[in-house]
């Protein structure tokens, strides 16, 4: 039965000819493909440099609204006070997450890169895990292509964000090899503490991580009817990881549906989740799967058998219906749902298209050496995209200030820099920019910042009060240097002010509440989706 899993001996794939393909082109990738099983611990750790080095550069961009919580609370003096922070309200998710940014940025600083080094290496377990669990199936050269998969999808975007997400798949891939191993090797304790240690970083990391029950469940029961008997120290090693489960209550009690404003679930997300996983990878996905059947067709190969066990195949099929059981749990409860929630479905989803591209080309090798070139520009194309815009937009945009403004420096807000000269206060009506606006601001600007709050206009023109009450609970922890106001208080103090927001964020109540006043409003500028306005407030109104 063994033998039937195994993949064909390397290199059996590229000897037939194929009909129609130029000689140049199949001797290159032959080339590659022996390479490849040669040596194929110096190619995996060549796509781990590279993986490093292009997430480094990511990681250097500045922080957004949800990391500097992280990044505020994982600064704190001590782990057991980041821990205090978040029970007493300062955040929502379980400490290994604080715990992890915490140690990072006694290592490597506290400061952006530092703070997202174990987001990136937690992905980095994701390539090397996929890696391990594909070659033993389909071979080295399809296990790369396999392997290549989350770093051409949306899944790849949280690698270098200082959150969960990249945490939770690294915790899940860990507990994906082990199982893998554990099942199929005699030496096994050190995988069934793999097992055990995997699910525990992903449990805590994010409360939503007890989905991975689902997979391992699936397919640990499947194992068990194949086999017909019980392997209980499998199921020892899952329960071994449940007592995370203890953090839990403190923090679902306290989240409720306060976001669910932000990502209300749908029965909608049941259809558009997996296109937004793949997000800019389906094309490459797609090119990919083409180029394999066009190839594989053309070489006469026996069409090869599918190489994943049964047990395996439940595992998938669990992780691909992990966003099914979310998102019809937080309709039912009223909680919020975001595709990152449900994000282990891309350890399925690559698991699934590594065989797939395998039987696709009928396990030809050649096939996959040009899937895996294919893969590597498409990971890498943006990459030097945005070197290419990013010379040029800091180029065109050093300039000096135009004669009554202020030259003003935020990364990410470069529409501030046309504030004209002067002290009025700068509202920031955009929630979640006010926190990374008050972040990166130089003093003089911070000290000019309000954020305000009017929960009956914010109820009456949004719905929700999200952003009006949580700011100001948060400066036990965080050094916001802004100020807070009540808009009422506020427009009786202040004759002329400006207000910086986004033209369409559905809990910006400000503007609205301003037109509702009859109080003018002049646009001094806008960039993208951001507003720069100036209001004067009428002596009699």
């Amino acid at each position: 039965m063994q033998s039937n899993l195994e993949p064909a001996p390397p290199g059996v794939s590229e000897t037939l000819p194929a009909r129609g393909v130029p000689d140049l082109l199949l001797t290159g990738l032959e080339r590659l493909a022996r390479d490849i099983n040669k040596n194929s611990g110096t190619y995996l750790l060549l796509l781990l440099i590279g993986y490093f080095f292009v997430t480094a550069a990511h990681g250097l961009r500045s922080f957004w609204y949800d990391e500097l919580y992280t990044f505020y609370i994982a600064k704190l003096p001590s782990i057991s006070a980041a821990w205090a922070a978040v029970r007493a309200g300062a955040d929502l998710n379980p400490p290994f997450l604080y715990a992890a940014v915490h140690i990072s940025q006694k290592i490597f600083g506290a400061h952006e890169l530092g703070t997202r080094v174990p987001s990136i290496i937690g992905f980095a377990a994701v390539i090397v895990a996929l890696y391990a669990v594909l070659q033993k199936r389909v071979g080295k050269v399809y296990a790369m292509c396999g392997a290549m998969v989350p770093l051409i999808t949306t899944a790849y975007g949280y690698a270098s964000e200082a959150r969960h997400t990249a945490l939770v798949l690294g915790g899940a891939a860990l507990a994906m090899v082990s199982w893998q191993k554990a099942t199929g090797s005699k030496s096994r304790a050190g995988w069934l503490l793999g097992i055990t240690a995997g699910l525990g970083i992903a449990l805590l990391s994010h409360c939503y991580a007890v989905a991975l029950a689902l997979p391992f469940a699936a397919g640990e029961l499947m194992r068990s009817v194949r086999l017909k008997r019980v392997d209980w120290r499998v199921w020892i090693a899952f329960a071994a990881s449940t007592p995370a489960l203890l953090f839990y209550p403190a923090l679902l009690q306290r989240s409720g549906g306060a976001a669910v404003h932000i990502y209300p679930p749908s029965a909608t997300r049941f259809v558009t989740f997996y296109k937004d996983i793949a997000g800019d990878g389906l094309p490459w996905i797609a090119l990919a799967l083409l180029i394999l059947i066009w190839l594989g067709s053309r070489t006469g190969r026996i069409p090869c058998s599918w190489t994943m066990p049964s047990w395996e195949s439940a595992w998938v099929i669990g992780a691909l219906l992990i966003p099914v059981v979310l998102i019809a749990f937080t309709m039912a409860t009223g909680r919020v749902f975001a595709t990152r929630y449900a994000l282990a479905a891309v350890l399925g989803l690559a698991i699934l298209l590594g065989h797939a591209f395998h039987r696709a080309a009928n396990g030809d090798e050649r096939a996959g050496s040009a899937v895996l070139l294919l893969f590597i520009g498409a990971f890498l194309a943006p990459f030097l995209v945005q070197i290419v815009q990013g010379s040029h937009s800091s180029t065109s945009e050093t300039s000096a200030a135009e004669p009554g403004r202020q030259q003003i420096a935020v990364p990410g807000y470069p529409l501030l820099s046309q504030l004209p000269a002067g002290d009025a206060p700068i509202v920031i009506a955009t929630g979640t920019w006010f926190l990374e606006v008050d972040h990166y601001a130089p003093p003089e600007i911070a000290a000019r910042l309000y954020s305000l709050s009017d929960r009956a206009a914010a109820i009456r023109y949004t719905g929700s009060t999200l952003f009006d009450s949580g700011y100001e609970g948060l400066t036990k922890w965080f050094p916001i240097r802004g100020h807070f106001a009540r808009y009422s208080d506020f427009i009786a103090q202040h004759e002329s002010f400006f207000v910086y927001c986004a033209s369409d964020d559905p809990f910006a109540w400000l503007l609205k509440q301003l037109a509702a006043e009859k109080i003018p409003v002049r646009l001094i500028g806008s960039r993208g989706n951001a507003l720069l306005l100036e209001v004067r407030v009428p002596k009699i109104r």
